[in-house]
């Protein structure tokens, strides 16, 4: 497929893309998985930038008022765990990480931005193990302040460090809204020579 034929690992290593005729091949038409996800969320895999920055997601949020009902069902499963729903989402994510052929070392999360349970740490965990790699914690908790969006808050505090990993390190995270939040945590690895790769289940389009 157009998907396969991509150099993936090159481009977001070097962070850039040399044909953006390229990024189209990341249509849905191109991929023929068999994903089926839950919580009626439609595969189709995308490469997204923010100021340089790429990261890819799976899905994205079916049409008209399913959306509405495939946000609530979200929510839900971001607010108790549900691992039927996380196996299922990391499915997708695998299918994915594996059919770009890229190669990683680590499975980390941005920065957990809140105390309790975390579902998109236990997505990224899901997918560690069906990489047969480790998961890390490399960054510290940033709790946001009451109201505030996390994407906003990742812009005035950078990511800090919990552990200084050595190799390559696939970012996971369950939505990308501006992608501040994965953008940050790219970068941060990235400033201490690791090569880091971005991954997100959904990225959230304002226009969609």
């Amino acid at each position: 497929s157009a998907l396969a034929e991509l150099d993936f690992t090159s481009l977001l290593e070097s962070g850039q893309v040399e044909d953006r005729d390229s990024v189209g091949h990341m249509e849905a038409a191109d991929v023929d998985s068999g994903i089926l996800l839950p919580i009626g969320l439609r595969w189709r895999p995308r490469l997204n930038q923010r100021k340089g920055c790429y990261y890819v997601n799976a899905a994205e949020w079916p049409p008209g008022d399913a959306k509405n009902m495939s946000l609530a069902a979200l929510k839900q499963w971001k607010a108790k765990e549900d691992i039927e729903t996380t196996r299922a989402f990391a499915k997708a994510l695998l299918t994915l990480w594996q059919g770009l052929g890229a190669d990683t070392d680590m499975v980390t999360t941005p920065p957990v931005h809140h105390e309790g349970y975390h579902a998109p740490t236990e997505l990224a965990r899901c997918v560690a193990e069906g990489l047969h790699i480790p998961y890390c914690t490399l960054f510290r908790k940033q709790l946001e302040r009451a109201g505030r969006h996390p994407a906003r808050n990742v812009e005035r505090t950078r990511p800090e460090m919990e552990s200084a990993p050595r190799g390559s390190v696939l970012v996971v995270d369950d939505v990308a809204t501006s992608g501040a939040t994965i953008c940050a945590a790219l970068t941060a690895l990235r400033a201490q020579g690791n090569r880091a790769f971005g991954l997100v289940l959904i990225h959230y389009r304002p226009e969609e």
